[in-house]
């Protein structure tokens, strides 16, 4: 037998392995998760005269007979180490001996900023920079706390721009602090 003729059947039943053993995974990979769905919920739905009652299964478990019962406490509410509300001022820095100003809007949220709205108002190269940080200072400090958004990278290569950022972010959190 020439091996050109042996060798179309030994590559049909690869193909044929290869089906069959696929086949088999996957209905044991849907067995397994079926089986997991059934035994990993504690709770089975009875239903009684159209009324759906949950049944929780019991569980035993060693209970310490030196454990004291003890009276629900009051559940407090944490305070926020700063008051909510929007913030804005205006932050005036030099520029090689120009003054330079910016606007700045800041939400506190339960001690986190929610939004930040820079208003760019230099002119010229120093603009440029304000609005290069104004679109993407955002993504530096939306969603951290108030008390750890000072930025320590230059955003958009604005050094002076950060720096002033900076500035304003700690009268603000003297402003808003409770």
């Amino acid at each position: 037998m020439s091996n050109k003729k042996l060798a179309i059947p030994i590559f049909v039943g690869g193909i044929f392995f290869f089906i069959v053993i696929t086949s088999a995974g996957i209905l044991f990979v849907i067995a397994a998760k079926n089986k997991n769905a059934n035994t990993t919920n504690p709770v089975i739905n009875t239903t009684v005269n159209s009324t759906v009652i949950p049944v929780v299964p019991s569980v035993s478990s060693p209970v310490s007979s030196t454990v004291a019962e003890s009276e629900p406490t009051a559940i407090t509410s944490i305070e926020n180490e700063y008051k909510n509300g929007t913030y804005t001022l205006t932050s005036t820095y030099l520029v090689e001996d120009k003054s330079a100003s910016m606007k700045m809007s800041l939400t506190v949220e339960n001690d986190q900023v929610t939004s930040v709205v820079i208003t760019p108002e230099a002119k010229g190269e120093s603009g440029r920079y304000q609005a290069r940080f104004a679109d993407n200072v955002s993504s530096y400090v939306i969603g951290k706390k108030l008390s750890d958004a000072a930025l320590t990278v230059n955003v958009s290569g604005a050094s002076l721009t950060t720096d002033a950022f900076n500035a304003a972010l700690k009268k603000i959190q003297n402003q808003a602090a409770n």
